[in-house]
Formats: C-alpha cells, structure tokens, sequence
C-alpha cells in the first residue's frame, strides 16, 4: 500500500468558491466512496476492497483495516461487507461506525479507533446504498433505507433492535445523506426530491427545503450533508456541482465551493470541510471554510 502524499496549503485549482481559501488534499489508494471526521481531527474514508483508510487531520496516513462482520454460529466466522457508508459518532473515543453489506445481507458495524471489530447486525438488504449517523451518545444508528421509490429512516439500537423509522410520510424516496447535529436534530439529504428534510430527535418532522432547481437557493441531487458547531447545514449538490452553506432555518448564506463533482462531505473540529469528488483518488481538505 503507498502512503498519502499531503500538499501544504495552497488554493486548489477546478475548487472555486465565493472567497479564495486555503486548502490541503491528499492522495488515497483507490476512489473515495465516503468520508467522515472525528471530533479528534482523524479523517476516515472509505475505498474498494472492502476497507477504511485512516489520516490525521493533516492527511498523513495512519493505518488501514478490512471491513469485516465476525459472527457466532457454530464457530466464529468472518464476513467480508463493502462499506456504503461510515461515520464517528460524537463522543471522543473515535470508534468507527459502518454500513454496508455483500450479496445476502447489509449490516451495521461498529469499529475501535485501530479498526478492530465491535459489534455488529444484519439488517434487510436493499438494492441502494445505505448511509448512517450517530446520535451524540453512540447508542442510536440512524439508517437510511430506499426500497423501490419509496425512502425512509431506521433507527436501530447498538443491540441490533429496530426502534423506530420514519420518512415515508414526508415523501422520501432515494435518501444519499443523513446527519445528526449538535442539537440532535436529524438530516436527511433526497436525491430524488431534492429536498433536505429536517426531524427531531424522536422522529418528528420539522420542516424542509429547499426544492430542485439550478437558482440560488436550490438543489439539484443533493448527494450528502453535514453541520457544524454552529448548525449551519452543508449540502454537497451533485446536480449543481457545488457545496452550499444554509442556516439552520435552510436560508442560503453562501456557496463554499463551485465547479466541483461532489460525492461526499464532513465538517471537522476546528472549521474544516472535508470533500471527496467522484471517481478521484484524492481527499480534499478546505481550512475555515
């Protein structure tokens, strides 16, 4: 495996936003699929080969470790999953969570900061990918769930139990993005209807926005979305190929980056953006955005 090779901070080239702002990238092993931060700086991303890369949050490399479910039947086995997703949960003990499956099931696993096996559940597999988040104490996964057109949300329990879903009555269909912010509040991203839908933490629905469409202040496939400290709402729009920044009401304040192919984002400690394009081998890291 080659090591990452990570640039001092320059302004990138084909990255273009409102205001010029310094960036790092970085080289991974093979295209991105996901990317997710931890509140101690450690970048994780996702590639082929049934793996997760580690990095500091200067993108030097740390360690890469296989995606596998351990399970007791008669013996212990070891099954291979290709991650669709992965995410930190809040607290600061950087355990890794994993969605993803192969041929006969998707699972939800959980990981040690050195890639060791957790726990670990199956769950019904679906035809598209799944994405996962954390509420802020690690003890709910916050599944998404497409089956033909129609999309929802499964909260499950660390032991596996399904607790509650939610989604369908607002009109999900192909959720691409979810993520809990620092009030709890759940966000889901729909490709399909081009709108991001906001809930409480019980499941209640609160609002949405903003629509499809190509002017300012709207979404055309939004792919994935993150907050920050403040709950600002960061929607990475494929369609547009832009990263938009919203208030926590959804009213567009500015565009952080343009004239990208975003397939994934997360917002790190210290004000970062981390993005991840389609088809490139390479991780973005955008300083104070």
């Amino acid at each position: 495996m080659s090591t990452s090779t990570t640039h001092q901070a320059e302004t990138t080239p084909g990255i273009k936003g409102t205001t010029a702002m310094a960036t790092k990238t970085f080289d991974v092993d093979g295209p991105a699929y996901s990317v997710t931060m931890s509140r101690s700086g450690k970048i994780a991303v996702s590639l082929t080969g049934c793996q997760i890369s580690i990095y500091d949050s200067e993108g030097v490399y740390l360690l890469t470790f296989p995606t596998v479910v351990v399970t007791k039947k008669e013996r212990w086995e070891t099954t291979f999953i290709s991650p669709h997703d992965v995410s930190y949960g809040s607290m600061h003990n950087d355990d890794i969570s994993v969605v993803g499956g192969n041929n006969v099931s998707h699972y939800v696993v959980m990981y040690d900061r050195a890639g060791n096996f957790k726990i670990g559940f199956a769950i019904p597999r679906v035809s598209a990918p799944r994405r996962i988040a954390l509420d802020r104490m690690s003890k709910r996964a916050f599944v998404t769930e497409t089956d033909g057109h129609r999309g929802q949300v499964n909260v499950f329990r660390m032991n596996g139990m399904l607790k509650q879903k939610f989604g369908r009555r607002q009109g999900l269909v192909h959720p691409t993005g979810i993520t809990v912010d620092n009030e709890d509040r759940i966000l889901v991203a729909d490709s399909y209807t081009a709108y991001i839908y906001v809930y409480r933490d019980n499941g209640q629905f609160l609002f949405k926005f903003p629509g499809k469409g190509s002017n300012e202040g709207q979404l055309n496939l939004p792919i994935d979305i993150g907050t920050d400290s403040s709950r600002n709402i960061i929607v990475a729009d494929s369609g547009n190929r832009r990263v938009e920044l919203f208030t926590s009401r959804g009213e567009l304040i500015r565009y952080i980056a343009t004239d990208v192919d975003p397939l994934g984002i997360a917002v790190g400690p210290d004000g970062q953006l981390v993005l991840i394009e389609k088809s490139k081998k390479k991780v973005t890291i955008l300083m104070n955005y």
